[in-house]
This record gives structure tokens, sequence and C-alpha cells, in this order.
């Protein structure tokens, strides 16, 4: 039963730890792709200055 109720910890905590580096993931994306969006608006701003 130890062994058992052992396993199903690590069970429990290797599914969080995916949870976590998922959501770790989507968080570097969208920081990315923001950075990306900001540059990319920057370089529209200055090659097409709207005046």
């Amino acid at each position: 039963t130890l062994i058992q109720s052992g396993r199903s910890d690590f069970s429990v905590s290797s599914e969080q730890n995916k949870n976590k580096i998922f959501l770790l993931m989507t968080l570097i994306f969208i920081t990315k792709f923001r950075k990306n969006n900001f540059i990319l608006n920057m370089i529209r701003e200055s090659s097409w200055p709207t005046s």
C-alpha cells in the first residue's frame, strides 16, 4: 500500500508539473508574441509615418 500511494503521489505531481510547464510555455510564447508585435508596430510607424 505504501508503494501504491507513493506511485499515485508521483503521478499527481507529474501531472501538476506538466500543467506548470504548459503554463510557462504559453506565458513565454505570449510575451515573445507581444514583443514581436511591439517591434512590428514600431517598424510600421517608422516606415509609414502618419502625418
